[in-house]
Order: structure tokens, then sequence, then C-alpha cells
């Protein structure tokens, strides 16, 4: 089993409601696994975020403009695919899909928070 539920892929311009779903999430028994809390200080933050992702059994994904533009968003869901993961989008905001993120997440069930 993995030692978290779930990894928080978010922009770090939603940084304060990633750190209050975490916090909402762990406070109901569901452990997470979410940037910058969990790097291990002076460790590769690439190498941290891939470690975080093998080791959670899902990915809940913030989607918002900011993380519709961000690289590294777009990177966490292509690995979590890689290796299985079932991804769970939260739309933040009524924003379109650029479209690397629409191939990965338009066939999943969304969640609008809008």
């Amino acid at each position: 089993m993995a030692p978290h539920a779930t990894l928080i892929s978010h922009s770090s311009a939603n940084a304060d409601i990633a750190a209050r779903l975490c916090a909402l999430l762990e406070a109901h028994g569901i452990r997470c696994w979410i940037a910058p809390r969990d790097i291990t200080p002076g460790q590769s933050y690439a190498e941290e975020i891939m470690r975080g992702i093998e080791q959670s059994a899902t990915l809940i994904v913030l989607v918002s403009a900011q993380s519709n533009l961000s690289e590294h968003v777009l990177r966490e869901i292509e690995q979590a695919v890689r290796l299985k993961r079932p991804i769970f989008p939260l739309f933040l905001e009524d924003v379109r899909l650029n479209r690397q993120l629409d191939y990965y997440i338009a066939p999943i069930h969304w969640l609008h928070l809008s």
C-alpha cells in the first residue's frame, strides 16, 4: 500500500488552496503528499516529486488558469498516468484546458468548485 493516499498537484499560485485541501483531507484521515511541505531539504525537487507520485495511490490536480500553464503540473500528471495512478481533477475556476492537459484529463470525471 502506498504511504500516501494522494498527491496534490497544483500551481504555486494556488498553494493556499492546496494547503487548505490538504489540511481538510488529513483531518479526515486521508494522508496527502504536497510540495513544498514533503520535499526533503537539500534534495532535488524533481526527484522528491517523483518519489511523492510513486508513493501515492492517487493524484488530485487543482485545475486553474495558472496550473493550465504550468509545465510542472503537466509533468506530474504525465507521471501519474505512466504509473497508472487514478487522477482526480478539481476545477477551481472555469478554464478551457490547454491541449496537453485536455489530452490527459478530458476523459476523467471532473469536480468543479467554481
